[in-house]
């Protein structure tokens, strides 16, 4: 049974009993939250109450730390700014009470905003704009890989390369091609003693290694295993890619807030966090 048989298989089990899309839905909302918090308090704190009931802690001191706690990631969701505690969060709500626009700002600049001054940090930590072409260019490039993944992933074929001559090349039990426009040759074509009549790209000297390491019939089960362990491997590299494409687009958003909040604050000087905290 291969992949695909098998994630079909548990899709079709999950929806067999009516789960697949509500549980979905709750991996998808319980990540929404992590994100948004960057905590597991408010799903331990959920799961807590349904199997303990909704009855409050009995020990004060404990009952009041966790109340601050939920309040913290409170804030955290609705702002989006990762307060660390509950003094900071009274400073914005004081601060900027009246303009949500900045707190969106506050938000956007990610850790660029220094909320134990409550301003923007010094220029010199800020993201430099080479930075950020050459995290845009490192995005792009993981998103082409992505892309590319995702191709192989739905190509029953595995992908290998010739040592001798460099040549790369995609093999299934009956057929092996170069990665080129070039047609490629039948496997059972391969002769004991000689070559296929058309190579279809490939130089004899290839051929005739393919030939050797393929050719046999009895090899069928050993290139659907390749095929195989390449899939697993091309599905961990899918997660990693994913990763990366996400951290950068987090650092670019970050980037780019920061930069955003900084034009305000050098165009409008009393917006400046620090200033209205003076006043």
């Amino acid at each position: 049974m291969d992949s695909h048989s098998t994630i079909a298989g548990i899709l079709g089990y999950l929806g067999s009993w009516g789960i697949g899309l509500p549980g979905l839905a709750l991996v998808l909302t319980a990540f929404v939250i992590w994100r948004r918090t960057r905590s597991s308090h408010i799903l331990l704190t959920r799961l807590w109450r349904l199997f303990h009931g909704k009855s409050d802690c009995k020990v004060p001191a404990i009952g009041d730390f966790l109340d601050e706690q939920t309040a913290i990631h409170q804030f955290r969701f609705t702002t989006g700014i990762q307060i660390r505690n509950v003094q900071q969060a009274r400073r914005l709500a004081t601060l900027f009470r009246d303009d949500s626009a900045m707190l969106n700002k506050i938000a956007a600049a990610g850790p660029h905003f220094d909320l134990d001054a409550m301003q923007l940090r010094p220029r010199e930590q800020l993201p430099r704009l080479f930075g950020m072409a050459c995290a845009s260019l490192a995005y792009a490039l993981a998103a082409w890989s992505l892309v590319a993944v995702l191709v192989a992933l739905t190509v029953d074929r595995a992908f290998l390369r010739i040592t001798a001559t460099g040549t790369w090349l995609t093999l299934d039990t009956n057929y092996a091609k170069p990665m080129s426009e070039r047609m490629g040759f039948r496997l059972d074509a391969c002769k004991p003693a000689s070559l296929p009549p058309d190579t279809g790209g490939f130089s004899p000297e290839e051929a005739a290694a393919i030939c050797r390491a393929f050719g046999a019939p009895d090899n069928a089960p050993f290139i659907r295993t390749s095929i195989q362990e390449q899939r697993w491997m091309l599905g961990v590299l899918l997660v990693l890619l994913a990763y990366l494409i996400a951290e950068l687009h987090r650092w670019l958003a970050y980037a780019k807030g920061a930069r955003a909040l900084k034009r305000r604050l050098d165009t409008r000087p009393r917006d400046s966090p620090s200033t209205a905290a003076e006043e």
